[in-house]
């Protein structure tokens, strides 16, 4: 799979996507994934990984991108709670014709792109965008099918509504309904079934389930009685993993700015041009050998852990603690020092038989927090498997 963090240009801005799709055999048919109202976050991002295995090539674009939101943290379930007042609020600012714009950005930018087949495109929204989705199909020919999970608002009298646009358009609909939805009530799904009889689509409504059903992370997903599906570590522990690695400053040269990624195109030195490749030979190469965390701060090796909520809330140390978040590890002692711009790593390792019906993925970690981490890329027995050009810019977001 490859995958990457991108900007691309819309009529009110730049929007932050994030784009998955096999590593060949394309071009692939186009998803645009949109997301529901708590934000991008990695389930979605897991979401998108998911779609993209069946051969498609996924589109995630952050909706609130014109109120400088990228994520907003773990999602909270107490009604009263800020972090529901600004995703409401958030929610509020959103309407058909802006995502449109938003939506007619995407294939643009995938018309673009030899991996993405834009003349077979599907759309698919939860939550907030299932309406977005299948108003998706309205003047879009290239749009052929279009899915609604547990969606809201989609019977109204203007003459966008979805139901309408479900109902006239050559595109295939598919609306998924929860038996128990304070936000798509039973009457709202009978008037759907009513009106989209006969059409060329399906409302179908999942017995024994609530609004949310279909999210990993969610406390209400309900799928074949199965109720565990957290992640689990896999192969050898990260901590013991020994790493070849060589760091240099390239050639290209670029200004320091904070606000701005520095992934680039650079020029590797004489003799590292394949470092990737299974029959590079590391140590006559010159490579050291190291642990895991790289990395510097302020010229020197950082040795403690380092509390996060001075960096984030400037409390005075009395009330700082260190950050416990597995997947950054951001704060963690420093075990090999990273001197120079690029770092290239390598290593070998013993990895068990994979299983049948299992998922993996491989954690990059420290690129997760604002204003930290650019791009990377990532090859796996000397196949690029991942790249990403960026991560959060400054003020997109500012949760950890």
């Amino acid at each position: 799979m490859i995958e990457r963090q991108t900007d691309i240009k819309t009529a009110d801005g730049v929007c932050s996507t994030f784009i998955v799709h096999p590593d060949r055999g394309g071009p692939f048919p186009v998803i645009v994934f949109l997301m529901d109202a708590p934000a991008i976050r990695e389930e979605l991002r897991d979401m998108a990984r998911r779609f993209a295995t069946s051969g498609y090539y996924v589109m995630l674009p952050n909706l609130y991108y014109r109120s400088g939101v990228m994520e907003l943290g773990p999602i909270e379930y107490e009604p009263d709670s800020p972090w529901r007042k600004k995703m409401a609020d958030l929610m509020g600012t959103l309407e058909i014709p802006m995502v449109m714009s938003d939506v007619d950005a995407m294939l643009a930018f995938a018309s673009a792109d030899p991996q993405a087949n834009d003349k077979s495109v599907g759309t698919v929204g939860y939550c907030m965008s299932g309406r977005f989705a299948v108003c998706a199909a309205k003047d879009r020919p290239n749009v052929k099918a279009t899915a609604s999970i547990y969606g809201v608002r989609l019977v109204t009298d203007n003459p966008n509504s979805p139901h309408l646009v479900a109902k006239n358009s050559a595109a295939e609909f598919y609306f998924a309904c929860a038996e128990r939805d304070h936000w798509a009530p039973q009457e709202m799904v009978d008037q759907l079934k009513r009106e989209l009889a006969g059409a060329n689509g399906e409302v179908e409504q999942y017995p024994g389930t609530d609004h949310g059903f279909a999210f990993p992370q969610r406390a209400l997903y309900n799928k074949l009685g199965v109720h565990d599906y957290d992640w689990r570590d896999f192969g050898p522990a990260i901590q013991t993993m020994e790493w070849d690695y060589f760091s240099f400053d390239p050639p290209e040269t670029m200004p320091w700015d904070p606000g701005v990624t520095r992934y680039r195109k650079v020029t590797y030195p004489a003799g590292m041009e394949n470092w990737f490749a299974t029959d590079f030979d590391a140590k006559k190469a010159g490579w050291q050998n190291g642990l895991q965390p790289f990395g510097q701060e302020n010229g020197k090796l950082r040795t403690e852990p380092k509390p996060y909520y001075d960096q984030l809330h400037g409390h005075p140390p009395s009330k700082q603690s260190p950050c416990t978040f597995t997947y950054c590890r951001c704060c963690e002692p420093m075990k090999t020092f990273w001197d120079k711009e690029v770092l290239m790593i390598r290593g070998t390792f013993e990895i068990p038989p994979l299983k049948e019906g299992h998922r993996y993925r491989l954690v990059v970690g420290g690129l997760s927090h604002m204003n930290n981490g650019d791009g990377v890329r990532v090859y796996v027995n000397g196949r690029q498997v991942l790249e990403r050009e960026r991560e959060f810019k400054k003020w997109e977001g500012g949760h950890p």
